[in-house]
């Protein structure tokens, strides 16, 4: 790897795992995402991986499913989508008995990337997968993960040649979107 920015990275992550720098330890997981999206996916992937089983075997949980689908991204580029699939499985298995399931709707998304990614022509099980990530993230409140599934979902369905069923999913985020402009305009607004 080459370029001041891998560089810069690998050095910042030396000094962290050299000196054992557990407040920036976490820090390492997204270096080595970065890295992988940015520079070489299958030395991201290593390098989270192992960053990943430190985070762990310190009997952290709490950040372990986000964690997962960031390798599961990594891994699905340099592996292929079965290894990816498996850390999703894992991910959700993760938030499944701590209890922490905000990262539901970002792991259910990401497996419909995958799925999709793996066999275009059997669309159903991506298509499931992102309708699952909506309603959780309805139920959460949370809107970022809402629309990042509907746009996923919106992009299927006007790839497979569904233009209404893409209009309707993203309408109800359209809609949502425009109240709130009015109500930042509205003069009655509190200051």
């Amino acid at each position: 790897m080459d370029g001041p920015f891998a560089l810069g990275l690998l050095a910042s992550i030396k000094l962290v795992e050299e000196h054992g720098i557990n407040l920036y330890a976490g820090y390492c997981q997204w270096a080595y995402w970065a890295l992988g999206r940015l520079v070489d996916p299958e030395e991201g992937a290593r390098g989270l991986r192992q960053a990943l089983e430190a985070y762990m075997a310190q009997g952290n949980k709490a950040d372990a499913p986000l964690f997962h689908g960031m390798l599961a991204e990594l891994e699905a580029a340099a592996r292929g989508p079965d290894s990816a699939l498996k850390l999703i499985d894992q991910g959700l298995k993760i938030a499944e008995e701590t209890g922490g399931r905000f990262m539901d709707p970002y792991l259910y998304r990401l497996r419909g990337d995958i799925l999709l990614k793996r066999d275009p022509a059997d669309f159903a099980p991506a298509e499931d997968a992102y309708r699952t990530a909506i309603a959780i993230a309805k139920r959460q409140g949370a809107r970022s993960y809402e629309l990042l599934a509907s746009l996923s979902l919106a992009k299927l369905c006007q790839s497979t040649g569904r233009p209404n069923d893409a209009h309707a999913v993203l309408a109800p985020s359209s809609k949502a979107s425009r109240r709130r402009r009015r109500c930042r305009r509205s003069p009655w607004r509190r200051r």
